[in-house]
């Protein structure tokens, strides 16, 4: 959590960065381990940095798209993405 708030995941201080640019969330920005461990883990694939790679950009990529297809503003990324997470889980 980059931000001095008593909330766990989105307090007053990350609310008004959210509001004033674009932040990554942290689940989406460090989700390179988590993909890596699932290549890994997935038996028949070409083991490589290059693949590795494709694989989490290509995760962050779909995950911001899926934001941006949602809210179209510069800003309030954060937000939607925790939206759209509590909409996956519920």
């Amino acid at each position: 959590m980059p931000f001095a708030d008593p909330e766990i995941f989105y307090g007053p201080v990350y609310e008004h960065a959210d509001h004033s640019v674009a932040v990554v969330p942290d689940f989406i920005a460090n989700c390179g381990m988590a993909r890596t461990f699932a290549l890994l883990m997935q038996g028949n694939l070409e083991i490589s940095d290059e693949s590795i790679f494709e694989d989490i950009s290509s995760t962050i990529e779909s995950a911001l798209k899926h934001c941006h297809a949602r809210s179209q503003a510069p800003t309030r990324v954060a937000s939607t993405a925790f939206a759209i997470a509590l909409d996956q889980l519920l």
